[in-house]
């Protein structure tokens, strides 16, 4: 909803209802505010460009709240598997020898808490899986089930490829976000340059400033409409 002039303070979606209430009326009144042809092909491009940005800047917005999402999903399941490791090692281990009980708490770092840092419980599960796979060799006699580790491997392998992920992903939103940043000061521009032409024709009250996602002056919303501050941005 349209509800001023002050192009500069439109959220990211306020201002992209400006830019498509344009994009249907600017042709309409072309000569009317006294556009030549070049200027308004200018404005056309400009308007279908940034369109097209903004859709794909929500694109990677929601693809990196999906991302977000399952890293933390599978970040709390690989913490799952690791508390269930050191249960089953410090169950199994507690009746074995001192030399036994002490290499166990080393080789598997049950003495260390487990930590809430993602990079930090990733190397936790990293050396526990290392410790399992060493562990025959060194200790023979003390046996565990492959079951809990092949589960904190499995968990592991689903986190790897979503941490490749989220980087990926937040390279793109920023770059996209950046564009779409440098768009909005031109559009800002454009916006005031065609406002400023139309209420030299019009006037500031007429209400095909609709058309072209503006308002008339009677229109905007001030302290005393809704609570809403006044501010139309743009010289009258």
């Amino acid at each position: 909803m349209i509800r001023n002039n002050s192009f500069t303070l439109d959220s990211k979606d306020e201002f992209v209802v400006r830019i498509n209430q344009m994009k249907k009326g600017i042709v309409k009144y072309q000569s009317e505010i006294g556009l030549s042809d070049d200027e308004l092909a200018e404005i056309l491009t400009f308007l279908e460009n940034y369109v097209e940005v903004h859709e794909a800047t929500n694109i990677e917005d929601a693809e990196m709240s999906g991302v977000y999402t399952s890293l933390k999903d599978y970040g709390l399941d690989l913490l799952k598997e690791i508390y269930s490791c050191r249960k089953v090692l410090r169950g199994l281990s507690a009746g074995e020898a001192e030399e036994v009980r002490i290499y166990i708490r080393e080789r598997f770092d049950l003495d260390k808490k487990v930590p809430t840092r993602r990079a930090e419980y990733v190397s936790m599960a990293e050396n526990i899986l290392e410790g399992h796979s060493a562990q025959p060799v060194e200790q023979p006699d003390f046996v565990v089930p492959n079951a809990p580790f092949d589960r904190l491997q499995a968990a592991l392998d689903k986190l790897r490829p979503a941490l490749e992920n989220i980087s990926r992903e937040r390279a793109e939103s920023r770059s996209k976000t950046a564009e779409l940043n440098r768009l909005r000061k031109k559009g800002e521009r454009i916006l005031r340059n065609v406002y400023l032409r139309a209420i030299a024709h019009w006037g500031v009250e007429d209400k095909r400033l609709l058309e072209l996602g503006m308002m008339y002056k009677r229109g905007i919303w001030t302290s005393k409409k809704k609570g809403n501050s006044e501010g139309n941005g743009v010289e009258e």
